[in-house]
């Protein structure tokens, strides 16, 4: 029998058991704060927790020292599993479990569980069909759990770390980000999204930067969606007044209520609304606000997913999990088919539309309710707006070996230029052909699964447009634009292909950005981003120069949780 790491993770924000000194008829009760992870035990699991993939560093800010990692218990050693030197107490004493949760080995132990969970999930045959792979020259993702005193939390490409701070409340108690599940799975999957597509964390387009947000909100509810202990508390332990859906969609209840008190929020950021990307609507140059209308779309989807009964109130807890399923098997598998280079909310809706073609083979109502949701929030104008482009779809490429195009950079170099037309790469443009990937594509059918190969190739250049903003900067900028072609790997067939579209929306959602980062003083030369110590400050969005042009470097620090 496999041996086998097991974990306490949190299920749930905390905040639901401060509530309970007051329970309110419409709260959350849960069977149980914590459930079990389970880790396959490869005997590369130490202290820490660390492994080769994930390493958890507990510093200590006072001395700057590295904190005691939790010790590492091997199976056989008084236990039937590997596991942690680590206690819950079995008790509702909310007090007691508040100062158990605290201590620092439960910290990292659930830091780290829950990073694996994120990185399980995005690996299965629901999301990717693939490995995860870092937009960062290592394979270990670096996590800190306590990196210092401030309400915030994010993921670094160059450190290729998550950063987790903590601060303490109105009412005194400290709020730990690291301690909250929709913060963790959110910065994970920012991590995880910069692998995919690493041209967004230097774009310089607000909508290319609100994609990450969305796409790392739309993970942290997904996974309390497959949560079967949640949604079974949910619909049986909590009261009937409890509205499922509504409680389903919030994000990060603790910090969330506590940084957005002023303004008497429950939570970060709620996905049942009804954002448009409007200005009368939405700040068009904020990232987090313009997030809202795609993930509050995508969240629109599983209740129509819920609702197949007809019923506002689905009659089981499969129900609901079913819908989480079938929800996030429509959204996550379109993140490999999404376009290179500053990509929009609409190409993204693209390509998830593209992927659920090429997994069922045609139309679907999904994809019909996903239109509608997108042309009522005016992510485009016309549902046909979101349809690829049906003249290479189908189409076999004779002569193409996938597995060459693969494993050598000179071939796959060979096939862009040959398909030029095809991959829509401009005429005597330089390109860059990016790190191929293969992954399952699985079929599910009544009886049986069928699994096949994809080729996910992606090829990028440079696009150039005039930006006026002063004496400080160049007119010109240059932007990254680019192809993603995805061929099924034994029969070379067109399964997919996405070009990032361009047009007047673009460039004023651009311009828009730019001016907004140089009016609030984020936007900086090379020169002007060098601190008093003579290091590249982490709070600056930097315009580099590239050749006659200017290149916005870095902008992905404007994201936090």
């Amino acid at each position: 029998m496999p041996r086998t790491v097991r974990m306490p993770v949190l299920i749930w924000d905390r905040q639901y058991l401060r509530e309970q000194k007051k329970p309110e008829p419409s709260d959350i009760l849960l069977a149980t704060p914590v459930e079990d992870f389970d880790l396959p035990d490869d005997g590369k699991v130490i202290d820490g927790p660390v492994t080769p993939r994930v390493a958890v560093l507990d510093f200590d800010t006072d001395t700057g020292k590295l904190r005691p990692g939790a010790r590492f218990i091997p199976q056989g050693r008084g236990k039937t599993v590997s596991c942690f030197d680590i206690e819950v107490p079995e008790t509702d004493d909310e007090q007691v479990l508040m100062k158990a949760f605290e201590s620092d080995s439960f910290i990292q132990v659930n830091l780290f569980a829950t990073v694996m969970k994120t990185i399980r999930f995005f690996e299965s045959t629901d999301a990717l069909g693939r490995p995860v792979t870092w937009a960062f020259d290592s394979q270990q993702l670096l996590v800190v759990p306590r990196a210092g005193l401030l309400a915030n939390a994010f993921y670094e490409r160059e450190s290729g770390s998550l950063q987790f701070f903590y601060c303490p409340s109105s009412v005194g108690h400290m709020i730990y980000t690291a301690l909250s599940p929709d913060i963790i799975v959110h910065e994970t999957a920012h991590a995880i999204l910069d692998g995919i597509a690493p041209d967004l964390y230097h774009a310089a387009r607000t909508q290319s930067i609100a994609l990450h947000e969305a796409i790392a909100d739309l993970a942290a509810i997904v996974l309390t969606l497959l949560n079967e202990k949640i949604i079974f508390s949910l619909r049986y332990i909590s009261s009937g007044k409890l509205n499922i859906k509504a409680a389903l969609s919030k994000v990060a209840e603790e910090f969330g209520s506590e940084i957005r008190r002023d303004v008497g929020a429950d939570c970060l950021r709620v996905l049942r609304n009804r954002r448009k990307l409007d200005s009368s609507s939405v700040d068009l140059a904020d990232p987090y606000e313009v997030s809202e209308v795609l993930s509050g779309a995508m969240y629109q989807v599983f209740m129509h997913y819920a609702n197949g009964n007809g019923s506002e109130h689905p009659s089981t807890s499969q129900d609901i999990l079913k819908s989480g399923g079938k929800f996030a098997r429509l959204i996550f598998r379109g993140l490999d088919y999404l376009p290179p280079g500053e990509a929009s909310l609409a190409d993204f809706a693209r390509a998830v539309i593209a992927a659920d073609m090429a997994f069922h083979g045609c139309k679907r109502i999904e994809q019909q309710w996903l239109a509608s949701e997108l042309v009522a929030r005016k992510v485009v104008e016309q549902e046909n707006d979101l349809e690829a482009d049906s003249d290479f779809v189908g189409r076999r490429l004779n002569g193409v070996r996938c597995h060459e195009i693969f494993e050598s950079d000179a071939v796959a170099e060979r096939f862009a230029e040959d398909y030029r037309e095809l991959l829509r790469i401009p005429a005597q443009a330089d390109f860059k052909v990016q790190q191929r990937r293969k992954r399952i594509r699985v079929k599910r059918r009544s009886k049986n699964q069928e699994s096949e190969k994809d080729l996910i190739f992606r090829v990028t250049w440079d696009a150039e447009e005039e930006h006026d903003l002063g004496a400080r900067f160049a007119s010109r900028w240059a932007y990254t634009a680019g192809t993603t072609l995805v061929l099924d790997w034994k029969s070379r067939r067109v399964l997919s292909i996405l070009t990032a579209n361009r047009g007047r929306s673009q460039y004023a959602d651009r311009n828009r950005t730019l001016n907004n980062w140089m009016k609030r003083g984020l936007l900086l030369t090379s020169k002007e981003a060098v601190g008093v110590d003579g290091q590249t400050r982490n709070d600056a969005i930097i315009a580099k120069k590239a050749g006659k042009a200017m290149r916005v470097s870095g902008s992905a620090r404007v994201l936090c949780s």
